[in-house]
Parts: C-alpha cells; sequence; structure tokens
C-alpha cells in the first residue's frame, strides 16, 4: 500500500493496520540493534489509514480500536528507542569533541 491508497471496508483497513504495524515493528528493530531506519512515507500512510477509519460508520470503527492502540503502543516504543539512540550519538559526539579539544590543546603546546 502506498500513500493515499488506504484500503477500504473492515478487513482491508485490519490489514493495512496490521501491515503498518509490522513496519513500524521492524524499524524499531532496526533501530534497536544500531541501524538506521527511512520513515519517510509512514506519517502518510497513517494518515490515510486515519481517514479511512474515521470514515466508516461508528460502530465499525471502534472494531478496530485494538488494532489502532497496538500502532500506538508500536509507536511509542519507536519513539524511546530512538530516543535512545539519538541520546547515544549525541554522548558518543560529546566524547568526540572531548578528545578532539584535548588533542588539540596537546599540539599547541607541542609548539
Amino acid at each position: 500500500m502506498s500513500s493515499g491508497e488506504a484500503r477500504t471496508g473492515l478487513d482491508g483497513l485490519r490489514r493495512d493496520l496490521s501491515d503498518v504495524c509490522q513496519a513500524v515493528v521492524a524499524a524499531r528493530r532496526t533501530v534497536e540493534s544500531g541501524g538506521l531506519v527511512d520513515l519517510s512515507g509512514l506519517e502518510d500512510r497513517i494518515a490515510d489509514l486515519c481517514g479511512s477509519v474515521q470514515r466508516l460508520p461508528k460502530t465499525s470503527g471502534r472494531a478496530l480500536q485494538p488494532e489502532l492502540l497496538g500502532l500506538v503502543d508500536e509507536l511509542s516504543q519507536l519513539t524511546e528507542e530512538l530516543g535512545r539512540q539519538r541520546d547515544q550519538v549525541k554522548s558518543e559526539l560529546e566524547e568526540t569533541n572531548i578528545r578532539q579539544a584535548a588533542a588539540s590543546a596537546y599540539r599547541k603546546s607541542q609548539k
């Protein structure tokens, strides 16, 4: 499914929600293992799904609540993992900057 192609009907939306949720899980696992992920298009896919759910009759939309809550949970976990990765990279950069400053100061003292 690409942006703008959300399936209609309850079963189609369930499949789309499952596909998006699986993509989020895969992204989180990649980040957990130290890899980089490309999340471009994910926001559009989720927006398309939400729009499709909003157009459903309320009872049908409510039937998707477990899947939607599962997606929210997976997105929260991905957000947390991305935050950990950001903090780790920030820490590594700070350590590198300290080492570079120390090496620069040492070189200057040797002149």
